[in-house]
């Protein structure tokens, strides 16, 4: 895995070519022996798949769909951190699979009809130029893409058009030719399509869509990956299947997060019946900063994003105009802090993760114990 400088670096050039075209390429950010295997584990499946029958499709697709359940292979891509980097930067913190797939584009056929992935969002968020962003589309290169064997085709600029703008036959295309290993990344208002395989072999690629963390996704990944197979996946990937709560307040159970009350995820939470009983939020954040700094230590990219939400929710609670308005942004510091030491937990930062532990908890005036077992309770019952 990159270093969390080319982690940054690369999301950022990314993120710029998203903002200008519509579409980047993420040149061989994985090994070739991830995409060998990805493609073995998928090919029970693969070789059961039809051709999908709709015009749409162009007539040449087999597609393998919830691919997250069927590879190994796949959860390791999906838990690459420059993906999680460009999320951030593009839809946000905290952003959900929208849907995991695999196409194999075998020769013959059409090319597939020119569209966009977002369209299925645009009559509840009418589509605007330039954003902002809900939906960003990432197709890995489990074989070459070329145009001889159906690269993926995009409109660069279509980003950017307004409603009502289609594509007209004169519109200039791109073909996302890259080599295995490597990923095309485009917006969901991007126009693009898979073309035409002229080759014998069968083009193949595996496709993974987030959306904004409060937006509903296409696939229902926590009856996918329940808490039995989500517990041995890794954090970031627990994440955006949904067993984080957005924002501490969508999608939780009793205000904690479904991870931290299925007792999957580590948690200052872990250790008390009670959400509240948590370290002052102002506290945790001194406390993060201070460890990193005081040893001159870089601050892992994960534990950077957890922590600069925290500072943007703590800078909020300090100016909000009125007490109501404090209680609810202390709910969600409150939450931020608790997936804050979950990261801290999981990059083995054993001092750090100490330090917080013993921080003087405060417990909110407003809070009721649960009336549900401890999560450590729980955790004993999922085993």
């Amino acid at each position: 895995m990159e270093s969390r400088d080319t982690t940054a670096a690369l999301a950022r050039d990314a993120a710029a070519s998203l903002n200008e075209r519509g579409f980047a390429i993420l040149d061989r950010i994985a090994d070739p022996a991830i995409m060998d295997r990805l493609q073995a584990e998928v090919k029970p499946w693969a070789d059961r798949a039809e051709r999908l029958q709709l015009k749409f499709f162009g007539g040449g697709l087999r597609k393998v769909e919830s691919v997250l359940t069927k590879s190994r292979a796949f959860v390791t891509l999906l838990s690459h951190p420059v993906l999680h980097a460009l999320n951030e930067r593009i839809l946000g913190p905290e952003s959900l699979l929208n849907g995991s797939s695999v196409f194999i584009l075998e020769h013959g056929g059409r090319e597939q009809t020119i569209h966009t992935d977002g369209a299925i969002y645009e009559p509840m968020l009418p589509r605007t130029p330039g954003g902002p962003h809900y939906l960003l589309v990432y197709m890995w290169a489990v074989t070459d893409f070329t145009q001889e064997n159906g690269a993926t085709r995009v409109i660069p600029g279509s980003h950017l058009w307004p409603a009502g703008r289609h594509p007209r036959p004169e519109d200039p295309v791109e073909y996302l030719e890259m080599k295995q290993g490597s990923v095309a990344v485009w917006l969901g208002s991007t126009y693009h399509a898979a073309s035409s395989n002229h080759t014998p072999s069968a083009r193949i690629g595996t496709q993974m869509g987030f959306n904004c963390g409060w937006l509903r996704p296409h696939e229902a990944n926590l009856l996918l990956v329940p808490p039995l197979v989500a517990r041995d996946m890794p954090l970031n990937v627990q994440e955006v299947l949904g067993y984080r709560a957005y924002r501490g307040m969508l999608g939780c159970i009793e205000q904690q997060s479904p991870g931290e009350w299925l007792g999957i995820q580590a948690s200052l939470a872990s250790k008390s019946n009670q959400v509240a009983a948590t370290p002052d939020p102002f506290d945790v954040e001194a406390c993060t900063r201070d460890y990193f700094t005081s040893r001159a230590l870089p601050i892992p990219s994960d534990v950077q994003s957890e922590l600069d939400q925290l500072a943007a929710t703590n800078a909020a609670r300090a100016a909000a105009a009125s007490e109501d308005d404090r209680e609810v942004l202390e709910v969600v510091a409150r939450s931020q802090s608790r997936h804050l030491v979950g990261h801290v937990l999981a990059g083995e930062h054993v001092a750090l993760a100490d330090a917080l532990r013993q921080l003087p908890v405060a417990t909110a005036d407003t809070a009721n114990p649960p009336s549900h077992p401890s999560a450590d309770a729980r955790a004993k019952e999922n085993r």
